[in-house]
This record gives C-alpha cells, structure tokens and sequence, in this order.
C-alpha cells in the first residue's frame, strides 16, 4: 500500500467516526448485486411471414415478487405506462436491449436485495402462447446466473430457477412451438 493510499485510508477513518461520513451498511434491499445474464439470440429471431429474421425487443423487469408478473398480458408490455400500471410498486426497473439475429450478449443486471424475480419478455411480431414470458427466482439463480434463448416466436431458459407458475420446466425447449408465419 503506498504512502497516499494509506493517508487516504485514514483520512476516511476520521471522517467515518467524526460522523462527517457514514459507510454503507445500511439498508440490505437497496444493496446491489450483479447478476449475470446471457442471452442468445438465434438466427431465425422474430420471422416475418417471408422467413426473415428481424431484430427484438427484450425487456428485464427486476420485480419484489412474481405475483404480478403472473397477470402480465402482452399488450401491457408495448408501452412504459402499461408496464408500470401492471407490475405496479413490484416493479424495481426495467432494463430494454435490442437482439439482432445470430448475436450473443452477456449483461451484468444490477439486482438490489429486495429483489425475488426476474421478469424476461420478447416483444415478438407474432410470439406463441405464453412464450413471450419467462419468470426467475432472483435468489437461486445467483450462483449459475440466468441463459435465455431468443428464437423466431418463443423464449427458451436453459440456466437460472425458473419460477413455476409462470414459467414451467417445458420452456427449457422448443418441443411443441409452433410458429404461426401468418399472425401479423
């Protein structure tokens, strides 16, 4: 440790127990902590009705709890008033990226510690079913982080606790997806 750090140290350690300056050691829900999130955007992201992949919107809502999340329909989920009026006081915040096709990105999500879910929705052109959501246990999902596939109408999760109710174990593959190329 050089001369100036260890001056600095000790300057902050008078500052700290005169009371001029407080360490963080306060509240542990508003502690942050990364969560790592990747997501693999496949080559047939989004299709049009010709078969041509287009880019997607995807949104990560860092939620107090899934129960809102559970009645979250898709229209809600196109404008920030919708959004805000459905999750309500759950909802911490919302991180939006756009996927191009055939890319892969790696994101660290900063989660606060009264965070329990991790709300993932593909705004697809035309997405199937229910799989347009996917729901995780912010808590069991730490350790091996979260992996989340992006294909031509439905999301997959292939890493992280999903949380049952709103997304069961069958989103883990593509068996029984089926695309409709004539849904605008």
């Amino acid at each position: 440790m050089s001369a100036l750090q260890m001056a600095g140290s000790a300057v902050g350690m008078v500052l700290e127990v005169s009371g001029v300056i407080k360490k963080d050691g306060g509240d542990p829900s508003k502690k942050m902590t990364d969560l790592s999130v990747r997501v693999f955007a496949g080559d047939q992201l989004n299709l049009t009705n010709n078969g041509k992949p287009l880019s997607l919107v995807l949104k990560m809502y860092v939620l107090r709890s899934p129960e809102r999340l559970k009645t979250l329909t898709y229209p809600q989920t196109s404008t920030t008033d919708g959004e805000k009026e459905a999750l309500g006081e759950e909802l911490i915040l919302v991180r939006e990226i756009t996927l191009l096709p055939g890319k892969t990105y790696d994101l660290q999500l900063k989660v606060p510690g009264d965070a329990t879910t991790i709300g993932v929705v593909g705004l697809f052109r035309a997405p199937y079913s229910y799989r347009w959501k996917l729901a995780f246990d912010t808590k069991k999902s730490f350790d091996a982080g979260i992996t989340v596939g992006a294909h031509a109408c439905a999301l997959t999760a292939s890493k992280g606790a999903l949380v049952a109710e709103i997304s069961p174990d069958s989103v883990q593959s593509l068996v029984g997806v089926q695309c409709n190329p004539y849904q605008s």
